[in-house]
């Protein structure tokens, strides 16, 4: 069923996304469950969200109101899941792709996807365009049989590869390493056994 997979997908994705804050130095500025205030004004949450801060529960209170724990599912669904093709990929895979959309964005995460199917094809038979299209899919397809599990370790290699050099190249983002490599870890242990099992 389709939307159990992203309901899987989404609370372990949450769990990295943390509840309400409001830090100076972030530069997302006010955000709830990784929904960004700066980047995503529009969205209809911050109406439900500004109407509960005078109360001195204030920010407890909001994590118990369904009508913004919908609008967070619907966010989610939208800007990532259904960009990378959630309820097409076997399930471990899209976990890993939306994880890193919601990370690192919709481009770099299906980019290292195309990578990784490019990979262990052992030939560029996937553009690395960032756009989850036919052709990608028909790729994870081909290895989904034959090679599930290394699809998913060689998707967090890249993933590995990306965040230390971020750090390497950006040292002002060398305080995030161990937060990231930390998320992967968990993602590593959600998936289960090591490569050579079935995971997908």
């Amino acid at each position: 069923m389709p939307d159990a997979g992203f309901a899987a997908a989404l609370r372990l994705v949450l769990e990295f996304e943390g509840k309400y804050a409001h830090d100076p130095r972030d530069p997302g500025g006010e955000t709830y469950q990784g929904v960004s205030r700066r980047y995503h004004p529009g969205w209809p949450g911050w109406a439900i969200i500004d109407a509960y801060k005078t109360d001195p529960r204030f920010p407890r209170i909001i994590d118990g109101d369904q009508k913004l724990a919908a609008l967070i599912e619907d966010f989610y669904r939208r800007e990532f899941w259904e960009k990378v093709k959630g309820d097409h990929l076997p399930a471990a895979l899209a976990l890993l792709v939306f994880d890193t959309a919601v990370n690192m964005g919709v481009g770099p995460a299906v980019n290292m996807l195309q990578k990784s199917c490019n990979h262990l094809q052992g030939q560029p038979v996937l553009d690395l365009d960032g756009i989850l299209g036919p052709a990608t899919l028909t790729a994870v397809q081909s290895l989904k049989n034959d090679a599930p599990s290394p699809l998913c370790g060689e998707y967090l290699h890249l993933r590995e590869q990306r965040y230390q050099k971020l750090a390497a190249d950006r040292p002002e983002l060398q305080k995030f390493l161990k937060g990231w490599l930390r998320r992967l870890a968990h993602l590593r242990s959600a998936l289960g056994p090591p490569p050579g099992d079935n995971l997908l």
